[in-house]
């Protein structure tokens, strides 16, 4: 197998423009960013630094052009990091994390963690090279979700799985059987390395695009994925669910949730809730 080097995109900017650099940099197809806040030299005021990673193959010109512009972006920095140093770069500052009431994600080489409290479910990860921690606000609303709304043994759809991050924690929860499915076969890997990290067997690993192929209904379909695609999802998805069935939509910026809401009522589902963190959104709707 190849050897792949990534590129390194460090951005240092004020909060308030955290979630519109992290934005950007996914929609240029990072999997994930991780974010860390560091004092300024005069401690007057807290920055972050956004980091994302690319092939090494990929331009960055454009990407940096764009960050560029955003109000109140520093310094963006750039490096070569090799795929042999890639868990060690992680493994700097990815650490065991409470996401929702019940579920906890610890990183897979952290095997003394140790649940804190009772009903408390861990997911075991490896961020590999899909770059997703399942720490951004996009993917803590989608757990959120899920546990809000599954009560056991449902039929689960999960689209654009990446890490597996989601399908994991339907498991956990006590769902059903479990699809999973994603575009990109590296990431069908990825996620399979993953699901072999926690103690489950209900999930079916698939390389698809989209719903292509599904026929049968299922009781939840969730989908973490850029509004854009969202958009030709929705009316698939919704007659794909079962009668009080839930559809779960995450990955939604602000600028995009009108429309995505539009959408699902188009579809004539019931829209169940709206919730946000930051400027992202997640939408769960009821047939």
């Amino acid at each position: 197998m190849s050897i792949v080097n990534w590129r390194s995109v460090v951005v240092r900017c004020l909060p308030t423009s955290e979630e519109l650099v992290a934005h950007l940099l996914t929609e240029y197809g990072a999997d994930g960013v991780s974010v860390t806040t560091t004092p300024s030299e005069s401690e007057s005021e807290t920055y972050c630094e956004v980091t994302a990673y690319y092939p090494e193959r990929f331009k960055l010109v454009q990407l940096l052009s764009d960050i560029s512009a955003i109000d109140n972006v520093g310094t963006i920095t750039t490096g070569l990091i090799k795929e042999t140093d890639w868990v060690d770069n992680w493994k700097q500052y990815y650490h065991p994390a409470r996401i929702t009431r019940f579920l906890t994600i610890v990183p897979s080489w952290q095997n003394d963690y140790v649940p804190t409290q009772p009903g408390e479910l861990v997911i075991r990860l490896d961020p590999d090279t899909s770059f997703g921690t399942g720490t951004h606000p996009t993917t803590r609303l989608a757990l959120l979700s899920l546990e809000l709304i599954i009560r056991g043994e449902e039929s689960v759809i999960d689209i654009g799985t990446g890490s597996g991050v989601l399908a994991i924690a339907a498991a956990l929860l006590g769902a059903g059987q479990i699809i999973a499915t994603d575009l990109d076969a590296a990431a069908v890997s990825i996620a399979q390395s993953n699901v072999a990290l926690n103690p489950v067997n209900n999930i079916d690993l698939k390389i698809s695009d989209g719903l292509t192929g599904f026929e049968k209904p299922a009781d939840i379909i969730v989908a973490n994925i850029l509004a854009e695609v969202l958009v030709n999802l929705i009316s698939d998805a919704a007659s794909l669910l079962e009668t009080e069935g839930h559809l779960v939509l995450s990955g939604i910026y602000h600028d995009k949730i009108e429309l995505i809401r539009q959408k699902v009522m188009e579809t004539g589902l019931n829209i169940q809730s709206v919730m946000s963190m930051g400027e992202w959104h997640c939408l769960i709707a009821t047939r």
